[in-house]
């Protein structure tokens, strides 16, 4: 019986430590989620931009034109979305040091 009593209280004090690294890891996750939506977006309204100019006929000139603007928006997107990831890993390891 003081087993069995044992056991239990090993498995609550276990459960009780594991279920918020849980709520974190899923919060961690749903944020990671975001940005890949809103990446994936990005790409979407790019694309469609231009599959739209090339519908409607582009010169050469403007062709490359819109070609280099597409690609630095591209980028920019991307560094923007790099460096929201990277501030909410800041946020959160500083979080945990002040813990």
């Amino acid at each position: 019986m003081r087993k069995l009593v044992m056991t239990m209280l090993a498995s609550v004090v276990a459960l009780s430590v594991a279920t918020p690294a849980a709520a974190h890891e899923n919060r961690h996750d749903r944020q990671h989620d975001r940005l890949e939506q809103r990446h994936d977006r990005t790409h979407y309204r790019i694309d469609d931009q231009h599959a739209r100019a090339h519908w409607y006929g582009v010169g050469r000139r403007d062709h490359r034109r819109l070609h280099r603007n597409l690609r630095d928006r591209h980028h920019s997107a991307h560094h923007r979305l790099q460096d929201r990831h990277d501030d909410g890993h800041d946020r959160r390891s500083r979080r945990h040091d002040d813990d």
